[in-house]
């Protein structure tokens, strides 16, 4: 048990510390061939507007301040309408976080508790950040 809180007070930390996580804990996060998070600093605009938007509707971030974001990064697209048409935003809004040279990273939906939910929620806060840092 003392384990389990290590590897998440690691994950809560900071992303680098999950490269240290043994190989079997790093499979389990859904990267592929085991890979730790990706960052979020070269996600586009439009992606982390639909990232915003699936983490929000999963229920892995709330609060009022994320719709002044939100619609802040809506207007840099160009509106509703124009950011439903950005490849980014409809790959981030369905929980794929685009990292850049090709490389995604699927979150997982819907809750539900274990340690990829604890990862989803961990990167939809990266995300949140990235967006204020764009703002």
């Amino acid at each position: 048990m003392l384990r389990v809180f290590s590897i998440l007070a690691a994950l809560a930390a900071s992303q680098p510390a999950l490269a240290q996580l043994p190989d079997s804990l790093k499979g389990a996060l859904g990267g592929p061939g085991g890979s730790t998070l990706p960052s979020v600093a070269s996600a586009s605009v439009g992606n982390v507007a639909g990232l915003l938007t699936f983490c929000v509707k999963n229920n892995y971030l709330s609060g009022g301040a994320i719709g002044a974001v939100q619609s802040a990064l809506t207007g840099k697209l160009g509106g509703p309408a124009k950011q439903s048409h950005d490849p980014g935003f409809l790959q981030g809004s369905g929980g794929s976080l685009q990292s850049g040279g090709g490389q995604s990273f699927g979150l997982l939906g819907g809750g539900g508790g274990g340690l990829k939910d604890m990862v989803t929620h961990k990167v939809c806060e990266l995300v949140l950040n990235r967006a204020r840092s764009l703002l």
